[in-house]
């Protein structure tokens, strides 16, 4: 009866398992039809794993907002209207090409599909461009690219209805500073 058990234990855990990744192989493409979504390439080749990655769909944003619940209807508003946060963050070790040849290739990419560069900074070898994906006066989308002679590429695509008034408290609550001094 034991081995019965742990027989029907281990299948519907890897029941559980399938449709956990087959969900979150749905939300990845549902993410990537998103008018704000960009495709940032790949780096690992350069640079191996990124140090930090953060993948955010409309499911792990909903539980954010539960836990989040009343404590700070500022907050629970903003994440209301996103649809997906992504963030990639290489340690390039002072070897920045890679990353600026990805930047440049998404930089092509975006501008060829609408989207308004609002900034874009080139000095001391370093780069960062910030672009946001208008579509009818709303904010569909955003994005941060960032590299240059220091340790790290940064690119941040946040997804969905993005109140300009809120982009400060999005960045604070996820953490994510962008210092473009």
């Amino acid at each position: 009866m034991n081995n019965t058990l742990q027989k029907i234990s281990l299948s519907l855990t890897l029941m559980l398992g399938l449709l956990i990744s087959t969900a979150g192989m749905a939300q990845t493409n549902e993410i990537k039809n998103l008018a704000g979504y960009v495709d940032f390439g790949d780096l690992t080749g350069s640079y191996g794993e990124p140090n930090v990655e953060i993948n955010l769909g409309p499911s792990m944003l909903q539980f954010a907002s539960a836990i989040v619940g009343d404590d700070d209807p500022e907050a629970l508003a903003v994440m209301k209207g996103l649809k997906a946060i992504r963030v990639k963050i290489y340690n390039i070790d002072g070897n920045a090409d890679a990353a600026i040849g990805q930047i440049d290739k998404s930089r092509k990419q975006l501008e060829a599909d609408n989207w308004e560069q609002i900034v874009k900074v080139k000095e001391d070898g370093e780069q960062t461009h910030i672009f946001m994906k208008m579509i009818d006066g709303n904010i569909e989308g955003m994005t941060v690219l960032v590299a240059g002679d220091e340790d790290e590429a940064i690119f941040i695509n946040i997804i969905g209805n993005i109140d300009p008034k809120d982009l400060g408290k999005i960045t604070e609550s996820f953490n994510v500073d962008v210092d473009i001094d």
